[in-house]
């Protein structure tokens, strides 16, 4: 049950995201994304995290989760988290953004633990 909640929220974290970032892939800006970018490369990173979440969804609704798509999207999700504290030591980004990504971590964290032991996951 616990897997299956975080997956859904997952889908509405990913659906922001993927919002965010394709309000700048159309030429738009958005409050939540402090730095300029190309408008393709906004475009690619929305429809990533759109397929994620797509992912995260079909997952929980699934009658047997794949610990293997769970595993990925943790380390998509732990990634995601390490990629923006490390842009953010470096200058590159707001500290905002850091925080911001901390659920990501820690849904992350859990799609890993959860993940671990045979090839489905346990609600």
């Amino acid at each position: 049950r616990v897997l299956r909640v975080a997956l859904w929220l997952n889908v509405a974290l990913n659906a922001f995201g993927a919002v965010i970032f394709g309000q700048v892939a159309v030429g738009g800006a958005s409050a939540f994304l402090p730095v300029a970018m190309p408008r393709f490369a906004a475009g690619q990173i929305a429809w990533v995290i759109a397929l994620f979440g797509l992912v995260y969804g079909w997952q929980a609704i699934a009658p047997r989760i794949n610990c293997g798509l769970i595993a990925v999207g943790g380390l998509g999700k732990v990634g995601f988290f390490l990629l923006t504290v490390a842009y953010w030591l470096a200058g590159d980004l707001p500290g905002q953004m850091a925080a911001n990504a901390t659920p990501d971590l820690l849904f992350g964290l859990l799609f890993l633990s959860k993940a671990r032991g045979d090839s489905t996951a346990r609600d």
